[in-house]
């Protein structure tokens, strides 16, 4: 028998396109699932719905948990999960038939612990009838995998991957943040020797207003900041050849988050505020040589490091042109 794998979906208050997801699932080629649906809280149908499909299906279990936020669900989804291997799909987003078969056969062939396939945005489920059919796979060095992933900017996602669970035996998401898949995900691919990348397009990635990755700026944005600046030190500590495209993501991230608090009450977010200037300007040395740093993102940074006012006129004048 092929080995279970755990499949895991943190669910808050999606209960729109929660069956299509779960639909999804179930309809996987890959005959040895075990589905964890983690009710975080939702205040609407989710959990009913949750509890409708457990009731229908062996394979699937249901957490119901008060709000933690989508850290706390896929972490309380691993501490409970039973397969060998350990998958994680968005409640909003939903995958194609043979998602996980094409994932383990990736890892199964080329021994490896970790397989990515490719993801698509999109629209409506209807947009799945349009993805294009690709093969193949590409076996990568871990460190390659990672510089793809910082000069790309792909790859970030738990949910376009199938994992050995023991890549998970020390690893959390951490509590609290947003794109808390960046923070973990490069001590994940360390783990490894070599990653299996499939060409396959087989993960649906909906776009919709109110996602967390949609929402509007506030104080939780700033986590952003935190996970840039833990990645730029592991590789700094492990990885020096990928500093640079690591310091760009850290670089880019406090110049967009300067720009929004230029958009702010000019005393809201006064601390974060000092401690980005503070990045910027004790970094200038680095990110001006830094041939993954924008011309036009230095031109906007440099008034950051000489006064922050000045920073946010030309950031007003920069809105008025291109917008």
């Amino acid at each position: 028998m092929q080995p279970l794998v755990s499949i895991i979906v943190p669910i808050y208050n999606v209960d729109a396109y929660l069956p299509q997801c779960i639909n999804s699932i179930i309809s996987q080629t890959y005959p040895n699932l075990e589905v964890i649906l983690i009710d975080d809280g939702s205040t609407d149908n989710c959990g009913k719905i949750c509890d409708e499909y457990s009731s229908q299906h062996d394979n699937i279990k249901v957490i119901h948990k008060s709000n933690g936020g989508l850290s706390s669900a896929r972490n309380a989804g691993i501490d409970i999960a039973s397969g060998e291997y350990i998958s994680f799909v968005d409640s909003d987003d939903w995958i194609l038939p043979h998602h996980i078969e094409a994932l383990y056969e990736n890892v199964c062939r080329n021994n490896v612990l970790l397989s990515i396939c490719q993801s698509q945005r999109v629209h409506d489920f209807k947009d799945s009838d349009n993805i294009p059919t690709k093969t193949g796979c590409a076996i990568m060095e871990k460190e390659a995998v990672m510089h793809e992933a910082l000069t790309k900017y792909k790859w970030w996602s738990a949910c376009d991957k199938i994992y050995h669970r023991s890549l998970f035996e020390s690893i959390r998401f951490p509590i609290g943040r947003i794109n808390e898949d960046y923070a973990i995900i490069f001590n994940i691919f360390d783990l490894c020797d070599r990653i299996a990348v499939g060409n396959q397009i087989t993960y649906c990635y909906f776009e919709r207003i109110g996602s967390i990755t949609k929402s509007g700026f506030n104080e939780s944005k700033f986590t952003e900041y935190t996970n840039g600046l833990e990645v730029l030190e592991f590789m700094k500590s492990k990885y020096p050849a990928l500093t640079a495209p690591a310091e760009n993501i850290l670089i880019t991230t406090c110049l967009k988050l300067l720009s929004c608090i230029s958009n702010e009450d000019n005393n809201m977010y006064e601390d974060w505020r000092s401690k980005i200037l503070n990045t910027i300007r004790h970094s200038f040395g680095s990110w001006t040589r830094n041939p993954y740093v924008l011309t036009k993102q230095k031109i906007l940074l440099f008034p950051a490091c000489v006064n922050y006012k000045l920073f946010s006129l030309i950031m007003r004048i920069y809105r008025k042109i291109w917008n």
